[in-house]
C-alpha cells in the first residue's frame, strides 16, 4: 500500500516539474478557464502600450486576432484602431476596459516613463 501511494506521489511530482512540456506536447490547458463565459463583452481583450510600441503591438494584436474564436483567434480592442475619432481618451480607455474580458499592457520602458510622468505608479 506504501508503495502504491509512493508512486501517486512520484507521479505528480514529476508532472507538476514537467507541465509546461506535457501540456503543450498532448494540447492540454487545464487551467485555461474563462471565467467570464456567460457574459456578454464586446472584446475578450484590450490593449493598452506606449505610442511609440504601436508596431509591435499591432504586431501582437494580429496574432492574436488570427483565426476563429474556436481556434484560438480573439476579438481585441485597440486604440488606433477602435477609439471613436473626437472622443476624450481616457473615457474611451474606460468604456475600453469596462467591455473587455481582460486587459493586455505591453509593458516597456516607454511605456513605463509615460506612467511615471503621469504620476500613474
Amino acid at each position: 500500500m506504501a508503495g502504491a501511494v509512493l508512486l501517486v506521489v512520484v507521479c505528480f511530482v514529476v508532472l507538476y516539474r514537467c507541465r509546461v512540456k506535457v501540456f503543450a506536447t498532448f494540447n492540454l490547458h487545464p487551467f485555461d478557464v474563462d471565467e467570464c463565459s456567460n457574459e456578454e463583452m464586446a472584446f475578450d481583450a484590450f490593449v493598452s502600450c506606449a505610442w511609440s510600441d504601436d508596431e509591435l503591438a499591432r504586431s501582437i494584436v494580429g496574432r492574436l486576432e488570427g483565426g476563429d474564436e474556436a481556434e484560438g483567434g480573439y476579438r481585441m480592442c485597440y486604440h488606433s484602431r477602435d477609439f471613436p475619432l473626437g472622443a476624450v481618451i481616457l473615457r474611451s480607455i474606460q468604456q475600453s476596459i469596462e467591455s473587455s474580458k481582460r486587459v493586455v499592457c505591453l509593458l516597456s520602458g516607454a511605456f513605463l516613463q509615460r506612467c511615471v510622468a503621469c504620476d500613474v505608479m
